[in-house]
């Protein structure tokens, strides 16, 4: 895969480790925004299952409104959850065993330790190929956590233009 020549390992594990770290900072942004989205959202169902406040009972356009804010936010929640989702390869790329996920598809220690001997890649193609992974991983987390505050930001707006619609009529 990579020519060693070409590809300074120490470069590629600087690279490597700042990916690591990133994806722990993506993932405490993400538990941040879903841990927000979470309160706001069961302050929400406390009022509707306590039945001391229904949006029913308001004018239509609030209705409206305040429902497609919901179904926004509720994105927003799905999005914020999306980003702290593990993700797995479903299938390995290559027989070689390149990080833990292709570990854990052997059947036995005993297949593991068949497949490690035979294997060719060295650890640079090995580390470029975790670094691949991991930066696609690092820039999905970061879409969906850029999603999720987009959605909850515009369903805030619509639940504060429909309370002052509310309030004004």
């Amino acid at each position: 895969m990579a020519d060693d020549a070409a590809v300074d390992e120490e470069y590629v594990v600087k690279l490597l480790d700042e990916a690591r770290e990133e994806v722990l900072r993506a993932d405490q942004k993400a538990g941040v925004v879903l841990f927000v989205l979470g309160i706001g959202l069961g302050a929400l169902l406390a009022g509707l299952i306590r039945g001391d406040w229904t949006p029913v009972e308001r004018g239509t356009l609030f209705v409206v409104l305040w429902w497609l804010g919901s179904i926004i936010l509720l994105g927003a929640v799905v999005a914020s959850a999306l980003a702290v989702w593990p993700r797995l390869r479903s299938a390995p790329v290559s027989n070689d065993i390149m990080y833990w996920g292709d570990v854990s598809r052997t059947e036995s220690p005993a297949e593991l330790a068949s497949r490690l001997e035979g294997q060719e890649t060295d650890s640079t193609d090995r580390l470029v190929e975790e670094l691949w992974h991991l930066s696609r991983i690092v820039m999905q987390k970061y879409q969906l956590i850029r999603a999720g505050l987009l959605l909850a930001a515009v369903g805030f707006v619509l639940h504060v233009v429909a309370a002052l619609f509310d309030y004004l009529t």
